[in-house]
């Protein structure tokens, strides 16, 4: 009788045990962006010395529910807060007086979707190392079951759906890709309101958006840091190289930099062609600086093209 008693006791426990684990991992999404915050924040600094330019365009909003105001505070948040997580980066978006018209209505292919070799041209012309995009993909209602056996309930919360691509000037591929989903805490009336558009009325809303930004604004961050800084060759006249980035890059007179082909053009899927990095040139020396271009002499026996690359030794 005793030794029953200690096994139901045993299997008691055991269920306790195996619920209190389940509860604690439904918290897990959340867990996980605070951990994303905290790892976005210990990322500082910079590539070396040089500063990248990155075109930001406008708003994908694919959200129905989103639209005026929000979507517009929306671009204004994002922009803002990519220059305050990575403050080292020349961002360019709508904001700007300098807004360039190829990234305000980038040319599409026949898909529909972005053009990747036209983008990449321009953008490497106009000395941007890579483009970003954000997308609002949804606003709606997230359902799901919370706990074990007869101890499971619905719950429901609000969720923001983002996502964040980065195209690269030098090889047209997308440095990043990626979706985030944000859930937020909402009431019986929240949900109600999300249901039926009524976005102003939901309470949380302008909160979740500002804190799922900062994660997606450090997410693209951390990915920019990891990414080399490169520049672009647009010209070449007799031994005169210009390049497509000068002083507000970082770049100065008697820097040496190494020089690359222009990439080989490969296809892609969809109807899509991508460039693999050229040969290693040589090296060139910075002779001129000015604002958004520099001019440059080749070294010894390099030769460059128009349409090359170049990198910090």
């Amino acid at each position: 009788m005793t030794h029953l008693t200690s096994m139901r006791r045993s299997k008691l426990v055991g269920l306790v045990i195996l619920v209190a684990i389940f509860l604690s991992g439904c918290g897990l999404y959340r867990g996980l962006a605070r951990t994303t915050e905290k790892i976005g924040e210990s990322i500082t600094g910079s590539d070396g010395s040089l500063r990248k330019k990155i075109g930001i365009t406008l708003l994908n909003n694919q959200a129905a529910n989103v639209t005026g105001p929000l979507a517009g505070q929306i671009q204004t948040d994002i922009q803002a807060k990519l220059k305050a997580v990575c403050p080292d980066v020349i961002w360019i978006g709508p904001d700007e007086p300098d807004y360039p018209a190829f990234i305000r209505s980038p040319a599409l292919s026949a898909s529909g979707n972005f053009d990747n070799v036209a983008l990449a041209r321009a953008a490497r012309k106009n000395g941007y190392q890579a483009i970003f995009q954000l997308s609002l993909l949804n606003i709606d209602v997230h359902q799901y079951d919370k706990g074990i056996l007869w101890f499971k309930k619905t719950h429901q919360t609000g969720r923001l759906l983002w996502s964040a691509v980065i195209y690269d000037s030098e090889t047209t591929a997308k440095l990043l890709n990626q979706s985030y989903p944000y859930d937020f805490n909402t009431d019986s009336n929240d949900i109600e309101a999300i249901r039926q558009s009524r976005l102003d009325e939901v309470s949380g809303l302008t909160d979740a958006i500002d804190r799922s930004l900062v994660i997606v604004s450090k997410e693209i961050c951390k990915t920019l840091k990891t990414t080399p800084w490169k520049g672009f060759i647009t010209q070449v006249t007799d031994n005169v190289i210009t390049l497509s980035s000068g002083a507000g890059a970082g770049l100065k007179a008697g820097q040496e930099l190494m020089a690359y082909a222009p990439g080989v053009a490969i296809s892609g899927t969809a109807g899509q062609s991508y460039l693999l990095q050229g040969k290693k040139a040589g090296t060139i020396r910075i002779t001129r600086v000015m604002e958004d271009q520099a001019e440059a002499e080749a070294m010894g026996d390099t030769v460059v093209e128009s349409g090359g690359m170049v990198q910090t030794r």
